[in-house]
């Protein structure tokens, strides 16, 4: 923890250090994520929390240090399935089980440098594109699971087929994270404006494989983004 703390005083120290203009400022927001690739067969969409401080270094650019939570808590139902071959009556065959009450999580800090640059604007509306770098300390969770597969013989009784017992599973690591997509701004009254952004963002980690419960692993942590916030510039 002392060394995310170390981090993000450089990420900001060097923000400030970009910006050196008279303008600067704050914003807030809450993220709406949608998990891509391999995260979607884990996870549902999830909210986070940022905030971030920087300034402008021309009149087209800026640079900001942001710092970001964010909780995947909610598993993807229409995922959590197992697929078992099993020989019946010495006929090779197909069953198909829910997953049930298997609890996951993944929790990520983390700190970044996010420039923008304005595309098209005025005074009272601009869209830019806006890409950012940086490092999240994520954590991983899932419980222990366990089930009893039972199959029907020719006959319709249920024989047990597989006792199956999954120890739980704790990941935790840094990782480099990575952003990039379109905001939209709009000036409510000098001097708060309104963001709307929709971004591409990953963690490069990787979450293991569960083989037994037919989870693959996830090579990136992708995902996209919907943001609101609010901004206010001085």
């Amino acid at each position: 923890m002392k060394l995310f703390k170390y981090l993000l005083i450089f990420l900001f120290l060097s923000t400030l250090s970009i910006a050196q203009s008279q303008k600067y400022f704050a914003d807030a927001g809450v993220s709406y994520l949608m998990p891509v690739g391999g995260l979607k067969d884990r996870f549902n969409p999830a909210l986070s929390y940022s905030a971030s401080f920087g300034g402008f270094s021309s009149e087209s650019w800026s640079w900001a240090g942001k710092i970001e939570y964010l909780n995947f808590d909610k598993i993807n139902p229409d995922k959590q399935i197992l697929t078992r071959e099993f020989v019946i009556d010495n006929n090779r065959q197909n069953f198909i089980y829910p997953v049930k009450n298997l609890q996951m999580t993944l929790k990520s800090y983390g700190a970044s440098v996010v420039g923008a640059y304005t595309v098209a604007g005025n005074d009272f509306f601009n869209a830019r594109f806006n890409f950012g770098f940086g490092i999240s300390k994520w954590e991983f969770a899932r419980s222990a699971y366990s089930d009893s597969l039972y199959a029907p013989d020719s006959t319709g009784t249920q024989r047990l087929q597989e006792n199956l017992i999954v120890p739980s599973l704790d990941q935790a690591d840094w990782s480099g994270a990575v952003m990039a997509g379109l905001e939209f701004n709009v000036k409510v009254y000098d001097p708060v404006w309104i963001t709307l952004a929709a971004n591409y963002k990953a963690i490069i980690g990787e979450l293991w494989a569960t083989l037994k419960l037919d989870m693959e692993n996830v090579s990136m942590m992708q995902m996209g983004e919907i943001r609101l916030s609010v901004k206010a510039l001085w």
